[in-house]
């Protein structure tokens, strides 16, 4: 039950039923979890500390990433690719759907506005536009006037 458990501001302690919609549902403060951050953190992985701060693990992910996507250099003014790693889910997602997108046009010669994008159906991805317009909830996307025409939705 410990791990169940999330402290509040005053210091009590209550029941989290909700995980943080799943994202932390194997508990709060799980050791194995705990642990593998400590010797992340001690091996000079900084994910998720500033970008400011120089971690050589981050670097080296970043060159290779930046060699992958070549098509980043032209919009930096031709100074070399840049990489901006980031730590949020959605973040992630349209990132993913960016890269895709430019690779089709890019390197399969799918003109520019017409690259599909393969979804699974009962996905979530976050709130933003790319990730309603993604999703098969159309609770999700009503009111909204989001279209889903670039995603092809039909895998289980």
């Amino acid at each position: 039950m410990e791990r169940r458990l999330a402290l509040g501001n005053n210091g009590e302690k209550t029941l989290d039923c909700l995980a943080c919609y799943s994202a932390v549902n194997q508990g709060h403060h799980h050791p194995k979890i705990v642990k593998a951050l400590i010797d992340a953190l001690n091996g000079n992985y900084a994910g998720t500390v500033s970008n400011v701060v120089f971690s050589g693990a981050r670097a080296l992910f970043s060159k290779k990433i930046a060699t992958m996507l070549p098509q980043l250099g032209p919009r930096f003014g031709n100074c070399g690719n840049k990489v901006l790693q980031k730590n949020g889910g959605v973040e992630s997602f349209e990132t993913a759907v960016k890269a895709c997108k430019a690779y089709g046009a890019l390197k399969k010669g799918i003109p520019d506005g017409l690259q599909h994008i393969i979804v699974f159906r009962n996905n979530f991805h976050g709130r933003t536009f790319e990730a309603l317009a993604a999703s098969t909830n159309k609770d999700y996307r009503k009111f909204f006037g989001v279209r889903n025409d670039v995603y092809i939705n039909e895998v289980e």
